[in-house]
């Protein structure tokens, strides 16, 4: 997701570094353990709090969120996830 993201110009390689590196140390500070799962929400963070900064409100984020879940539960294991009626 970050990769497309930066590949749209939506944020710079250096402004996804540090929102990750960022997200990353605070998860360290905190405690978390060094996992898959600390990681995948560190990025998650990271993700949430670029798109804030280019006029992405919390609002339209969890509309976002759950348009994809929403998605996810419809696709049939193995097919390609798609935004919008099956």
């Amino acid at each position: 997701m970050a990769a497309a993201m930066i590949k749209a110009g939506q944020f710079s390689q250096t402004q996804w570094a540090q929102a990750l590196g960022a997200a990353l140390k605070d998860a360290e500070a905190a405690g978390a353990p060094d996992t898959d799962e600390v990681y995948y929400l560190a990025a998650l963070i990271a993700l949430e709090g670029l798109s804030a900064d280019n006029g992405v409100g919390s609002d339209e984020q969890a509309e976002r969120k759950s348009a994809w879940e929403e998605a996810y539960r419809r696709t049939p294991h193995g097919a390609p996830v798609q935004l919008g009626e099956a």
